[in-house]
């Protein structure tokens, strides 16, 4: 029987397709089922129609999305253009509404913030009056309130206070930031230039002057021997009266002069002749003799000059011998001699050998400038301070146990561990010491021994007690178990009534295994 054709079976559109026996039903992808009666959930995980964070909402035959404000259509895929409305609706009126994917924005004009514009900067938080203006917060702006001295917007425009001539008595004015500065003319003082200066409160008159202040200006009637405005000017005498004889220089002083002397010459005109020899100019022990206006000095061996401070270079004329290098000194030299040479000209040879410098019983021979030992076997070097390695020179071979070592006088093997000998070809037996405790039998190994170790006793030397009672013991249940040396020990007592004394089964019973 053809069931698609006697009883349609497939409901909701679906497709009947017969097949021997029955029929099978091709459903839409909404709908499910035998019959195609059952209603697919769209909305499940894994299909998620709604894009954008759209809310799925299964009906039967199909589902609808719940969008959010930024995005339409059926699965939520469309953009929605809020700048759609006026910039006025949108944005407050105060800004400009820009549209984008999944959102909007609006560009706020300036003094208004917010999503939409709405809200009206107070600039006035910034601080945006300068130098102590008052700021007035206007919706979408301010205005500043500005002291005296400055204008403009933010009151940062500077007053020029110098266009009024505020400056008296041909003061120079200088605007400033704010103010304005007088550079008042001598005389004058004050904010304005309009306070009279009495300069001889400062005392300009010099050199015990008197002083008579004026309007504006002052005067000093000045004490002998100056001249000038403040008696500053001191008068020339050098130049009314040569006073100074000898070809002496004159040199014009405050109120006074002076005259420099030429050598040999004193006193206050230079007229004087000094006598140089009261002042020994001579050094080193040199004789002065007095002339007028001069001295002459007779000098001692080895120096010259005009003071006798002059010292003659004795090593210009080689007098070292035998020497490294001759240093002139003040009246005299020094010869640093040779190694082996003594003596003012390192001309005396030094018998070295007296302050016996051969080592370890070498003989020392004496010869010119210098010195030379003759060594026992067992040294060498030029004071037989070197030992000849005996490990080399007899061509000894310790086993390959054993490392030579040189000595003074001979030499000999150290042997590694585990051996002996001369040459360390003997294996030492380490159970020859007994090192195995309680009984332990001790059997010997190349560089090294084992202990096998009686029952109770374990360790590299049987030195440690093995604790019985962490294992099975004898000890019955009601008894505890005490651990010994070498053994173990069962102790309790058992009782048999509650109302009866205790009968004593067992105690310190020693169960030291075999």
């Amino acid at each position: 029987m053809d069931e698609c054709v006697t009883i349609s079976p497939c409901g909701n559109r679906g497709t009947c397709h017969n097949t021997n026996g029955s029929y099978t039903c091709e459903c839409f992808v909404i709908w499910a089922g035998r019959n195609c009666t059952d209603d697919v959930d769209e909305c499940e995980p894994g299909r998620e129609p709604c894009t954008h964070h759209g809310i799925c909402n299964n009906i039967r035959g199909g589902y609808t999305c719940t969008c959010d404000p930024e995005w339409t259509g059926r699965t939520c895929d469309t953009d929605f253009d809020e700048c759609s409305e006026s910039d006025a609706v949108v944005c407050g009126g105060h800004g400009q509404c820009i549209n984008f994917i999944g959102g909007y924005q609006c560009m706020c004009n300036n003094g208004y913030t917010g999503r939409k514009c709405t809200n009206d900067i107070d600039e006035c938080t910034a601080n945006p009056c300068n130098h102590g203006g008052s700021c007035v917060n206007n919706p979408g702006g301010y205005t500043c309130d500005c002291q005296s001295t400055w204008t403009g917007y933010n009151c940062s425009q500077d007053v020029d206070e110098c266009q009024n001539s505020v400056c008296l008595h041909d003061g120079t004015c200088t605007n400033t930031h704010g103010d304005y500065l007088c550079t008042c003319t001598t005389g004058w003082l004050g904010k304005n230039c309009s306070l009279d200066v009495n300069e001889c409160e400062n005392n300009p008159c010099l050199h015990g002057s008197t002083c008579s202040n004026s309007d504006g200006d002052y005067r000093c009637s000045c004490s002998t021997g100056w001249n000038g405005k403040n008696c500053s000017q001191d008068i020339d005498e050098c130049t009314i009266d040569n006073v100074c004889f000898n070809n002496s220089t004159c040199t014009n002083n405050p109120g006074d002069y002076h005259c420099t002397c030429t050598q040999g010459w004193g006193g206050q005109n230079c007229s004087h002749d000094i006598d140089e020899c009261l002042g020994n100019p001579c050094h080193y022990n040199g004789t002065c003799l007095n002339s007028p206006g001069n001295y002459r000095c007779t000098c001692i061996t080895g120096w010259d000059g005009k003071n006798c401070s002059n010292d003659i270079n004795e090593c210009l004329e080689n007098p070292c011998l035998h020497s490294e290098m001759c240093t002139n000194t003040k009246g005299d030299y020094n010869c640093t001699c040779l190694p082996g040479w003594r003596g003012k000209n390192c001309s005396l040879d030094i018998d070295e050998c007296l302050t016996l410098p051969c080592s370890n019983s070498g003989t020392c021979s004496n010869i010119a400038g210098s010195f030379s030992c003759s060594c026992t076997s067992d040294w060498a070097g030029s004071v037989c301070e070197t030992n000849i390695d005996d490990c080399e020179r007899s061509n000894v071979t310790c086993s390959h146990h054993g490392t030579c070592q040189d000595h003074v006088h001979g030499y000999s093997c150290e042997c590694d561990a585990g051996y002996s000998g001369r040459l360390c070809d003997v294996d030492m037996d380490e159970c020859a010491s007994n090192p195995c405790q309680h009984g332990g039998i001790c059997v010997d190994y190349l560089n090294g021994f084992r202990c096998t170790c009686p029952k109770s006793w374990v360790g590299l030397r049987c030195e440690k007690d093995v604790n019985e009672c962490l294992f099975q013991t004898t000890c019955e249940t009601w008894q505890s178990c005490v651990n010994t040396p070498g053994g173990y020990n069962c102790t309790g007592v058992k009782f048999t009534s509650t109302t009866t004394a205790p009968t004593v089964v067992g105690i310190s019973l020693d169960c030291t295994p075999t």
